[in-house]
């Protein structure tokens, strides 16, 4: 049986904290492991020689088991997909360049799968941001349905909406691919793969580091990036109501509380008077939801403080919004 796990990690200006990652990756104690390095060279600076080197240093100190490419990817979506077609093993790894992870990851995700004949495996994370830590985690080792995995996902961040903390046989990325050229890649993502399997093994330790940068390319949000998010969301609940239309109230709260986190981002970023001249497409339905779901009385079920936030959008968005934008001009 081929037990390597292709270990692919798309990289873009983090040589800061790119050995690291390298490093928790060559320490697994599961050994069977290949390293898929892409470095994205859209930006010619320094810091992706930087990071060039670095790989290159890597892949002739461990050569077979790092493979090393370049180009001028749009963003981390065409890493991974170039990253899928070189893989060799039977069973696929995502990390960013940025995070770390515990020597253990892949031993206790690749046992935990292949011993309850599952097709992913999951495990906790801790986030780290600006100096503190919180961690994340089921609350106990499971094996679940896609369905269970939704409801935890619509209700919280437990499992988490990201590849990064989540083993994959190889063979239930056979038509699926990452969309080019989007920022919020993995929430288009992620439930496409679990919709494709039938078990799931979650592992109730936290083995991956997630470092939340300011800087880094899902924290730097304008309007286009927040129309993408808004977008992949609804496709995502979209399609989630299609198979489980059970769950309508949590998609819907779900929906209703993104688009509540949507519209802050946008009045920290813009005036009112630049907002009414953003070309909103699809965001202009984001206000309409939030009238329409405080009227059906889904808004008192949301916790309190996007209730509180919610209920000031749907009473003057105009006022609210100048408030928001006033209100973060002070704390900035």
């Amino acid at each position: 049986m081929n037990s390597m796990i292709s270990v692919i990690v798309p990289i873009y200006n983090t040589e800061a904290y790119l050995e690291q990652c390298i490093q928790s990756i060559l320490h697994q104690t599961h050994s069977e492991l290949e390293i898929i390095l892409l470095n994205d060279i859209s930006d010619e600076s320094i810091i992706n020689n930087q990071c060039r080197q670095i790989c290159l240093d890597y892949q002739k100190r461990y050569k077979g088991k790092i493979q090393f490419y370049e180009g001028k990817f749009l963003g981390p979506s065409d890493a991974r997909n170039l990253g899928i077609e070189h893989a060799r093993g039977n069973y696929i790894y995502f990390m960013d360049s940025d995070d770390y992870c515990e020597k253990t990851l892949l031993e206790s995700l690749y046992q935990s799968v292949c011993s309850q004949k599952c097709d992913m495996g999951i495990c906790g994370y801790v986030e780290h941001q600006a100096g503190k830590s919180k961690e994340f985690l089921y609350g106990k080792n499971a094996v679940i349905t896609d369905k269970e995995f939704f409801i935890s996902l619509l209700e919280g961040e437990k499992l988490g909406n990201y590849v990064w903390n989540k083993l994959f046989r190889r063979e239930i990325w056979k038509d699926i691919r990452f969309p080019s050229g989007e920022i919020f890649e993995d929430i288009s993502t992620v439930y496409r793969v679990v919709m494709k399997s039938r078990r799931i093994a979650v592992v109730n330790q936290s083995l991956y580091h997630y470092l939340r940068r300011i800087d880094s390319t899902s924290n730097v949000l304008d309007g286009i990036t927040l129309k993408q998010q808004y977008c992949a969301i609804r496709k995502r609940n979209t399609d989630i109501l299609a198979k489980y239309p059970e769950l309508s109230e949590k998609v819907i709260l779900n929906q209703l509380k993104y688009n509540i986190v949507i519209w802050n981002q946008l009045c920290k970023k813009y005036t009112w008077k630049e907002l009414q001249k953003l070309p909103m497409g699809d965001l202009s339905n984001l206000i309409d939801e939030i009238h329409e779901w405080k009227r059906e009385n889904y808004l008192r079920k949301l916790q309190f403080k996007y209730k509180i936030m919610g209920y000031g959008i749907d009473k003057n968005p105009e006022l609210y919004a100048k408030w928001i934008k006033k209100l973060s001009e002070r704390i900035r």
